[in-house]
């Protein structure tokens, strides 16, 4: 390698290595026992890499998605915490007895609600932020209002193509009448 190339990372690390090179490094660590820190950190690694991966049944992938839902449950990983309406749709399903995660990485989409076992994604938009033709509290330009309900539609679209149902209710909905909601979910959930 060159020098110049050894110049551009100074301190070794993501530097291009031969095929020689690796095969050396693999000989080197075969064998050896890896701690268990090590084999948890590179087996989610794997399976958040090759979830999506078509080698694998549809079987396989539900099976490891469920597995990596339930370690972002238990892990102590610092996340997004919950506006104040997914935290009072959060506590009506949990009132009902419904099983879900929260702020969760669903086909590439962070997603508020998720219901893993029901394959269903619960959205809440803030009628601010999301632009509510009901409320009409944004002052935002049409350009930007036309912008905010595609990027909405298409973030709905690509959870319906890898095949989840999607509810999104508005803010105002979920503060005055959150009993309907909850009922929308439960009607979702039993078909």
């Amino acid at each position: 390698m060159s020098r110049r190339a050894w110049q551009r990372w100074p301190t070794g690390r993501g530097v291009p290595k031969s095929a020689e090179h690796r095969r050396k490094i693999g000989d080197a660590l075969r064998g050896k026992p890896k701690s268990e820190a090590h084999r948890k950190a590179t087996g989610l690694a794997s399976r958040l890499s090759n979830c999506g991966s078509y080698t694998r049944t549809p079987e396989t992938r539900a099976r490891l998605s469920a597995s990596i839902i339930k370690y972002l449950q238990k892990s102590s990983v610092e996340r997004r915490k919950g506006t104040s309406i997914e935290i009072a749709v959060q506590q009506g399903l949990e009132r009902v007895g419904i099983d879900f995660v929260s702020n969760v990485p669903v086909a590439g989409v962070l997603v508020d609600i998720y219901l893993p076992f029901e394959k269903l994604v619960i959205e809440c938009d803030g009628c601010y932020w999301h632009c509510c033709p009901v409320c009409k509290i944004h002052t935002y330009h049409p350009d930007h209002l036309r912008k905010v309900h595609l990027r909405d539609s298409l973030r709905c679209l690509r959870l319906e193509a890898a095949g989840y149902s999607v509810l999104r209710f508005w803010q105002h909905d979920i503060r005055k009448r959150l009993d309907h909601c909850i009922e929308q979910v439960l009607k979702k959930v039993r078909q």
